[in-house]
């Protein structure tokens, strides 16, 4: 659920350009994507949580890989 929202704001589109846009990257129906923006709007706090966990995961292996190709060098 949290990808599809994250890809939904990473269009940089609004409205139904946003939500098709979205459809094409996660190959999802039109009404797959609303029902995960309904979802959004009822449960905006876990899932933005969620977001943020994935973001400062994401950061802290970017972090580590670069440690680990700095000690190739």
């Amino acid at each position: 659920m949290w990808e599809v929202i994250e890809a939904f704001r990473g269009t940089g589109l609004t409205g139904e350009k946003a939500v098709e846009a979205t459809a094409r990257w996660g190959a999802l129906t039109l009404a797959e994507v609303r029902a995960a923006i309904r979802y959004y709007g009822d449960f905006r706090d876990e899932i933005d949580d969620r977001i943020l966990v994935n973001r400062v995961e994401a950061e802290r292996l970017r972090e580590a890989w670069e440690r680990a190709q700095a000690a190739l060098a």
